[in-house]
């Protein structure tokens, strides 16, 4: 019978060290725990999640302690079970013993649901740290785009309000802006002193071309800056199917999309010798297209488009179109015999027979009808484009 007892203690302590390892494993998961909390940087974020998780951590650390104290009693109890039980009564022993495992498998029941809440709460501090990050980063990035917006609004209520006022009165705003906003050209390298967050419209510059009584604007980061935007499509706010008029003259403004209009680019390219810059994005890949040469004739040859040599990233799909007249819907001057490009493709452009590229197109058609440039954007339509020219070897 002491046999069985030595054994029947033997038992126990290991009983006893298995459940003082299980508690020790909770109390690490509660320092690693612990330590997750120390790594949050933001102290702002941090007493968030703090408010939302403390008391669970609390109550969880309370049942952990009062499963110790369940434990050191029953150690107690049977170590006085274990005095009182007589030599030859087996029978009181094996009851005992019975007692003891179930009170033992309560304790350890205990234990086990309150580490599987640690590791619960462990994973939701985890995910609220998370979202809280995300959070933060898409309001960074919403505060981002606002500004930007705003800037550009600011443009364009510019534009707006010096073509309402009259010569005189447009003359002094012209002055005065171009002292303390606008930027004195659109060169490359130009250095610009003021400027908004994260985006390459830095610029409104106040043309000195003959006959542009309007700002442009320049883009003074692209590829060392002085690049002048004739084209914009973003957001798909604005109607890109407009008739020969609108296109000659322009339309949109400077904080949506745009066309900066047939006449204006003339008059620009007119004045010297220009190179032309596209650049696109699309399914979330951006890529460009240069063309060492760009020039737009006049009206009287329809506005025909002359490009140089290409290179670049998004391969090229103007040198189809090089020396082709500009088309409209209500006005056909491409090649092609069965009908009107513009009409058939929703858009105006050197239409030849008709198209490798249609940036004027319809925002998000598919297959030629949209914004596309069939190397790069194949069947579907780009989610940006823009057209930039800029003097060369100035």
């Amino acid at each position: 019978m002491e046999d069985r007892s030595s054994e029947t203690k033997k038992d126990l302590m290991d009983r006893i060290d298995n459940l003082e390892k299980s508690l020790q494993s909770t109390e690490d998961k509660l320092c690693r725990l612990d330590s997750k909390l120390s790594a949050i940087d933001s102290k702002a974020i941090q007493e968030k999640v703090l408010g939302t998780m403390k008391t669970q951590i609390d109550n969880h650390f309370e049942k952990v302690l009062l499963s110790t104290e369940r434990a050191d009693d029953v150690l107690n109890k049977t170590a006085a079970l274990l005095t009182t039980v007589s030599s030859n009564n087996k029978e009181s022993l094996s009851n005992m013993m019975e007692h003891y495992e179930n009170l033992f498998d309560n304790v350890t029941r205990g234990v086990d649901e309150i580490l599987t809440r640690n590791r619960d709460v462990t994973d939701t501090m985890e995910a609220n740290f998370n979202f809280f990050k995300h959070d933060v980063e898409l309001s960074w990035q919403q505060l981002e785009s606002r500004m930007n917006q705003s800037v550009l609004k600011t443009l364009a209520a510019v534009q707006n309000i010096t073509s309402e006022f009259d010569s005189n009165i447009s003359s002094n705003m012209e002055s005065a802006l171009t002292d303390f906003f606008a930027l004195k050209s659109c060169k490359k390298n130009t250095p610009v002193l003021v400027h908004p967050i994260s985006t390459s419209y830095f610029g409104l510059y106040w043309s000195k071309f003959p006959g542009l009584d309007r700002p442009v604007v320049c883009d003074t980061i692209t590829d060392g800056g002085g690049w002048i935007v004739i084209q914009r499509r973003s957001t798909g706010d604005v109607d890109f199917y407009r008739n020969w008029d609108q296109y000659k003259n322009g339309f949109g403004t400077f904080d949506n999309d745009f066309w900066l209009g047939n006449e204006k680019i003339h008059t620009i390219t007119s004045s010297g010798e220009y190179e032309l810059r596209v650049d696109l994005k699309y399914n979330g890949q951006s890529k460009y297209a240069h063309y060492g040469k760009f020039y737009l004739a006049g009206e009287d040859y329809k506005y025909a488009l002359t490009v140089g040599s290409y290179s670049g990233t998004a391969g090229d799909e103007l040198m189809l179109h090089n020396g082709h007249k500009f088309t409209t819907f209500d006005r056909d001057n491409d090649t092609w015999d069965r009908g009107n490009c513009a009409a058939k493709y929703t858009g105006a452009w050197w239409y030849k027979s008709c198209l490798g590229s249609n940036l004027n197109g319809k925002w998000k058609a598919r297959y030629s009808n949209g914004v596309h440039w069939s190397s790069f954007t194949l069947s579907y339509s780009a989610s940006f484009s823009e057209m930039k020219i800029r003097r060369v070897n100035l």
